[in-house]
């Protein structure tokens, strides 16, 4: 999806948002389950129990993610796991 807006939003128990998502301006007035691999944009949360970013699947630095708390970020076990190969 190409062109995301979400604007003051209460997302419920929602797990992968924004996969393959790109251009994305989302202010979420909830907790999210996970993030996965955003392509680029902003993504404003109260909290984020769990982000994924692959950076073999997207660059990590086209996408602002704002939240007062990340719970469990995965990208350092990518980054970890590109190091050991």
């Amino acid at each position: 999806m190409n062109h995301v807006t979400l604007e003051n939003c209460i997302l419920n128990q929602t797990t992968l948002a924004f996969e393959k998502c790109s251009n994305i301006n989302a202010t979420i007035d909830s907790k999210i389950t996970s993030v996965k691999n955003p392509i680029s944009g902003v993504i404003k949360a109260k909290e984020i129990d769990t982000l994924i970013i692959d950076p073999n699947k997207v660059d990590p630095e086209d996408t602002e993610i704002i939240s007062e708390e990340i719970i469990d970020n995965k990208l350092s076990i990518f980054h970890q796991n590109q190091e050991d190969e």
